[in-house]
């Protein structure tokens, strides 16, 4: 086909833009979500959600709307939209795919709902939906592909058979999950802005898919008219645009009956910045294209056409935006917006989908008014040379390609010049200091004052742990002077390692410069890597029989610790763990002996000791679903005469003053 110049130009801008969300999304999927979104434990849904996947659902939906005109009521002339729009369709899906995988915590696991059923979860009928749907719109479109080979009649000829079971499939499964999307926020009703939340959602979603299809069928039309040069099927646009207009006055009958049924008019005049956005949105995707298209005279125009198709797709587009992102705003209180990063990965995601549309357009029959084709270079052909440089750039394909691939370069470099240091290297969690535990029996830790306290019975650990021999499993490190070193002394921050090294106090204590030679080896320079292992003097400090083992080695040995969670996470899962097994062996040796008369644990009991390692064992605030029981029940804690722990009163003296106990309570 002849490559145009304005094709050109947009294909260089369309690579550039995919080039500068390349480099993005690849920092997201290494680093993760914190280092390169604006999204919080609160505002989990960004514009990813709100634009990829609720936008690329919703315009996608001209794929099943103009199958089901074409092959269910038999409106054959349509047929000539029905190639380009099942392209779309299919496209737009991968699209959805794509801004899914970008989305989700841990992408790897995208396939996890084809093996976890949840039939309960609205989320699972999208999740199958989808993957069903974009099967069945790739097999729609396979025959375009097919043609393009020799000896495949026998292929094509299966393909026509089985179009219109295609075809039905694809109208059931799209309109199941594009109104299951509008369920997904029915059951978020304390979080969803009345105006916005509604029980007809689901029924608003289908009925404004069905407009927001038509209204791309008519926008792809236009735009690849002029891209190509070719010619409009204005007569059947206009007929899409009067349909599409039935559609609309539907929708926002529906829209006034629903507000007035549950009397919602009122916020309608309230004046807040919640009543201005739902107007926009409604004028932009409803009342403005109604007056455009219902007017003859203006649908007969391509201006008129493309205005008013414009204006729907942006304004739907907008109503799901509105949905999952702005209309949550008062109720959560977090004011999100999303970073360059993601606005950026989601243009390349359009970008990259139009690029391969323009692909299959030059390369396949997508269009029935065929276009024309453009002559490859040969031997016989004259070379095309540069104006400037009077260098002959190549065949037809290799300079195309390298001047596109040249701006894909420039957009990934200058993406990743401005990634910020966190998506480059990593996000960190901010400085979070630890405070001391509070009490002693019970032990109140709540290290960075989260009001997610956990109660540890200290007293009995010890008990049934070894008494005054248990205290190095848990301690594992003594500072000078110290019976058992508190874990903050060292863990510092709750979620950074930190240096515990002092190299000042070392200094001062040594005597100075003069007491450099006690660290550092002669004849070598003073920095770290000649300096001795600090157990050549601390023989004291590494507590044996300890749980736990220091994992890093040589100079850095006592030189940092973990953060405060995951050093306390580690030990006490670990114990948890083990502790787990032992109650399990026991379980199953009892039930293989069958003791006559031998007490046997209550059940809700042993699920808790088999579950000891699950996190409500600790944190209590926390509770299991769908389970046999609510929560995680313990075993009632035992009477004790003293709250001092065993291994602190047998350091007791036998003479001791009142200020001495309270010292010893204190730590």
């Amino acid at each position: 086909m002849t490559v145009t110049k304005r094709l050109k130009i947009t294909k260089n801008i369309l690579w550039l833009i995919t080039g500068v969300g390349v480099s993005a999304g690849a920092a997201r999927l290494i680093h993760g979500l914190g280092a390169t979104t604006a999204l919080t434990d609160v505002t989990s849904w960004g514009i990813w959600i709100g634009f990829d996947v609720m936008g690329g659902v919703a315009l996608a939906a001209g794929g099943f709307v103009i199958a089901g005109i074409v092959y269910i009521f038999h409106i054959g002339r349509f047929h000539p939209l029905l190639r380009p729009t099942v392209l779309t369709a299919f496209l737009g899906y991968l699209a959805v795919i794509a801004g899914l995988i970008l989305d989700i915590g841990r992408p790897w696991m995208i396939w996890s709902p084809t093996i976890n059923w949840q039939l309960r979860s609205a989320l699972f009928e999208i999740a199958w939906c989808v993957m069903l749907y974009t099967t069945v719109l790739a097999l729609e479109f396979a025959p375009v592909v097919l043609e393009r080979f020799f000896r495949t009649h026998r292929v094509l000829k299966f393909f026509k058979k089985i179009s219109i079971p295609l075809v039905i499939a694809g109208i059931m499964l799209s309109t199941m999950h594009q109104s299951t999307l509008g369920t997904l926020f029915v059951i978020m009703p304390f979080r969803v802005h009345p105006l916005w939340y509604t029980t007809w959602l689901p029924m608003l979603f289908f009925v404004s898919a069905v407009a927001l299809g038509l209204a791309m069928v008519i926008c792809e039309s236009i735009v690849s008219g002029w891209l190509f040069q070719r010619k409009l099927e204005k007569d059947l646009l206009t007929s899409v645009a009067r349909g599409a207009n039935y559609v609309l006055i539907f929708y926002l009958f529906l829209v006034i009956v629903n507000l007035a049924v549950y009397g919602k008019l009122h916020h309608l005049v309230d004046g807040t910045w919640e009543s201005l956005l739902y107007w926009f949105e409604l004028a932009v995707s409803t009342l403005i294209p109604i007056a455009l298209f219902s007017s003859t005279r203006i649908r007969s125009t391509t201006a008129g056409l493309g205005a008013g198709a414009l204006m729907i797709v942006l304004g739907f587009v907008v109503n799901r935006i509105n949905m999952a992102i702005t209309s949550m705003i008062p109720t959560t209180g977090a004011n999100y917006f999303p970073s360059w990063m993601e606005i950026a990965i989601s243009l390349s995601i359009v970008s990259a989908v139009v690029l391969i549309f323009f692909f299959f357009v030059e390369h396949c029959d997508v269009y029935e008014s065929r276009l024309q084709r453009e002559h490859s270079n040969n031997d016989l052909s004259r070379p095309v040379f540069d104006r400037s440089t009077d260098v002959w750039l190549g065949p037809n394909l290799i300079r195309n390609t390298s001047v596109h691939f040249i701006f894909f370069l420039i957009g990934a470099s200058l993406s990743f010049a401005l990634l910020p240091e966190r998506a480059v290297h990593g996000a960190l969690p901010e400085k979070t200091p630890v405070t001391r535990p509070r009490g002693l029996d019970p032990m109140i830790i709540d290290g960075n004052h989260a009001n997610l306290a956990v109660i540890f019975d200290h007293s009995k650990h010890i008990r049934e742990h070894g008494k005054a021999e248990s205290c190095v499993k848990c301690h594992h490190m003594q500072k000078p002077m110290d019976q058992a070193t508190s874990c903050s002394e060292c863990h510092r921050d709750m979620f950074l390692k930190t240096l515990i090294f002092n190299h000042s106090f070392h200094e001062r204590k040594l005597g100075g410069n003069k007491g450099c030679e006690k660290c550092h080896e002669k004849d070598h320079p003073k920095a770290a890597e000649y300096v001795k292992a600090c157990e050549k003097c601390h023989t004291k400090m590494a507590a044996k029989g300890s749980r736990i083992s220091l994992k890093t080695k040589g100079l850095d040995r006592f030189k940092f610790a973990v953060g405060y969670a995951d050093a306390l996470h580690e030990l006490c899962i670990a114990c948890h763990k083990e502790k787990a097994m032992e109650y399990k062996e026991k379980r199953l040796l009892e039930e293989r002996l069958v003791s006559i008369g031998s007490p046997r644990v209550a059940e809700p009991e042993r699920i808790a000791q088999e579950r000891l390692h699950f996190c409500p064992t600790c944190h209590r605030e926390l509770h299991y679903t769908n389970d046999p029981v609510p929560e995680i029940i313990l075993p009632k804690k035992e009477n004790r005469e003293r709250s001092i722990p065993v291994f602190l009163e047998e350091m007791k003296q036998p003479q001791q003053t009142s200020k001495h106990k309270e010292i010893i309570h204190r730590r």
